[in-house]
């Protein structure tokens, strides 16, 4: 089942390695190909710096830096800061 028809990047960013998967095939199955993933907020961001996503799916409850932690991290950035966040 192929639901988007424009090609866009995703991160995700959570420390279960069984849900990083899960989350992938989903996107997979909605026709997305373009998933990086990170295990951490801390991993994440040097991803962040390197590439534009346009979406970012941040689990909150991670160690080292958590999600509202990298969503402060993002807000903070001039250069990320553009990204849109709820």
């Amino acid at each position: 089942m192929r639901v988007l028809n424009k090609a866009i990047k995703v991160l995700v960013v959570d420390d279960l390695k069984s849900m990083r998967e899960i989350i992938r095939n989903i996107l997979r199955q909605l026709g997305i190909r373009d998933i990086d993933v990170a295990e951490d907020g801390s991993s994440a961001v040097p991803k962040l710096s390197e590439k534009s996503y346009d979406v970012a799916l941040i689990d909150c409850n991670m160690p080292r830096m958590n999600g509202i932690e990298l969503i402060k991290h993002i807000r903070s950035n001039e250069k990320l800061s553009p990204c849109p966040s709820s």
